[in-house]
Order: structure tokens, then C-alpha cells, then sequence
């Protein structure tokens, strides 16, 4: 039996036991196979196990949900969705999901370079299951970080926050202290401390790019043939205002960084994390009541 036969038919054994819901079985028999990471249908299916592993059900979350969110209250609406609700940092569920995530290549890939190196059909594939990991991923992150309640308000949850971040630098100061009293954040010491802490360059980076690949595939996927998906094109106008805001402070560069482990290098300069905090001011302090 030669590799490829044997990868074809531990693929199919893994999406057999993937199909009973036996994710670490799937999981085991993948990662025991030769090397695959040129295969696509291997990379989709591992993906497929490990966001299995975090309890996610795609067909369930695109069918309930996808409609679920709102371009006019984009922030809230992530917050609230089916597996938004957090109540732990690093939850297995958050961990799960990033895990299936980095084998879809968002440490390495943006769209162009997943069709050029897979070909469309599977590069696309991939980019629609990385666009949905990464909405579900998203919300996650808002619930948590956001200190959200029942209807996705920022800091009006169970933690103590009301900002994302604790803010020291100079333009990110001004952007928040100028909110508006609906706004919830009305401190520039008041981030949530599991964002603020010894990983708060990880975890920022997490945050930043689960918004710059969902800004990535749909700007580069054609959706509106899809049934199920093609509602998400609405949120390209509501994402591009997002660019030309950050473009007209110059801190748009940071929403072109797909890799969450190129981004870590470059928040590693003071320079670039205080953009980071002044994008997170306008972004998602500000948008985000």
C-alpha cells in the first residue's frame, strides 16, 4: 500500500468516527499518517476533528446563527451567538478552535496563498471553514475580553471590566476618554486582566487576527451563491470603514497581518503595540457599547 492510499483510507476512518462523534479517535488516526500537510483534504478533516474536540457543530452554528449577526451592532451580536459564552480564559472549547484554526494554515496563509497552493476548490474549502472558526473564535473572544452580558453590552457581565485593554498611550487615551456615556468603557485602567497580563501580546494578536482573516476571505471569497453564507458579504461595507478609519491614523497596516505569530514579532516593538492599542480603541472600544 502506497502513502497516499493509506492517507486516503485513514481519512476515511477518521471522517467515519468523526461522523459518531469520536473526535480524538479522528484526531489520532490523522496525526499517526506520514506527513500531510500538502494535502488538503487531510488539513480540512483534521480541522474538522479538533473543532469537533471543541464541541463545535458547524452545520448547527451556520443554520441558527450566521443571520444571527448584525452589521449595525457587530460587536454585541458576535458576543451572543450559540458558542460565544465563555466563563473561563483559554476555555477547551477557545483553545480547540484556535488549535483547528492554525492547522488551516492562519499562521502561514491568507486566501490568495491557500488557492494558490491548494487550488481554488480546496483553497476556497479551506477558507470558508477558517471563516466560520474564525466568527465562532470571534465571538468567543468579544464574550470573554468584552465582559459582555445577555445581550452582548460590553462590561456589563460577571467580571469587573468595562474596556478591552488598560490604555497608555497618548491617541488610544483620547479615544476612549472621549466615548460616549452609553459607552461602557469610561476608564483607561479598566481592560480585562487576562488581556492585560503577562500574555496580553498573544492574546491581543489573537483578537487582531480572528478579525483580519474574516476581513481577509471575505474580501477575496465570493460568497453570494451560497444560501447559507452569502448574508456575511453585508459585513464587508461595515469592515471596510474599519480600514479606512485605522488608514487615517496609520495604523491600518496592522489589519494586513494574517499571522498571529508575525504579528507577536511586531507587537514585540513598543511602537507597533501602541498602534495596536490605539486600533483596539477605535475598533472595538468604540464600536463596541
Amino acid at each position: 500500500m502506497n502513502p497516499e492510499q493509506k492517507a486516503a483510507i485513514g481519512i476515511d476512518e477518521a471522517l467515519t468516527l468523526l461522523s459518531k462523534g469520536k473526535c480524538g479517535q479522528a484526531i489520532e488516526i490523522l496525526e499517526d499518517l506520514d506527513d500531510q500537510s500538502k494535502n488538503p483534504v487531510w488539513i480540512k478533516t483534521l480541522a474538522s476533528a479538533y473543532a469537533c474536540k471543541a464541541s463545535i457543530d458547524v452545520i448547527l452554528f451556520v443554520d441558527s446563527d450566521i443571520d444571527a449577526i448584525d452589521e449595525n451592532l457587530l460587536f454585541e451580536s458576535l458576543s451572543i451567538l450559540t458558542y460565544s459564552d465563555e466563563t473561563a480564559v483559554d476555555s477547551s472549547g477557545y483553545v480547540g478552535l484556535r488549535d483547528a484554526l492554525d492547522i488551516l494554515g492562519r499562521t502561514d496563509f491568507t486566501q490568495t496563498t491557500r488557492n494558490a497552493d491548494f487550488g481554488q476548490r480546496h483553497g476556497e474549502d479551506m477558507g470558508v471553514q477558517t471563516l466560520v472558526y474564525a466568527i465562532i473564535e470571534l465571538g468567543k473572544y468579544i464574550n470573554w475580553y468584552g465582559n459582555v452580558d445577555a445581550v452582548g453590552k460590553k462590561g456589563a457581565g460577571t467580571n469587573s471590566n468595562s474596556c478591552y485593554l488598560n490604555y497608555t498611550y497618548g491617541p488610544a487615551i483620547a479615544i476612549v476618554s472621549g466615548l460616549p456615556p452609553s459607552n461602557a468603557c469610561n476608564s483607561t485602567n479598566d481592560g480585562h486582566p487576562d488581556l492585560n497580563g503577562a500574555q496580553k501580546i498573544t492574546r491581543v494578536c489573537e483578537g487582531l487576527t480572528l478579525m483580519t482573516n474574516i476581513i481577509d476571505i471575505l474580501e477575496t471569497i465570493d460568497l453570494s451563491s451560497s444560501s447559507t453564507l452569502s448574508s456575511l458579504e453585508d459585513l464587508v461595507v461595515k469592515l471596510e470603514t474599519y480600514r479606512v478609519v485605522a488608514n487615517a491614523v496609520g495604523v491600518g497596516y496592522l489589519l494586513d497581518v494574517t499571522s498571529p505569530t508575525a504579528c507577536e514579532t511586531l507587537l514585540a516593538n513598543a511602537t507597533d503595540m501602541n498602534n495596536a492599542e490605539l486600533l483596539f480603541a477605535l475598533i472595538l472600544e468604540q464600536d463596541h457599547e
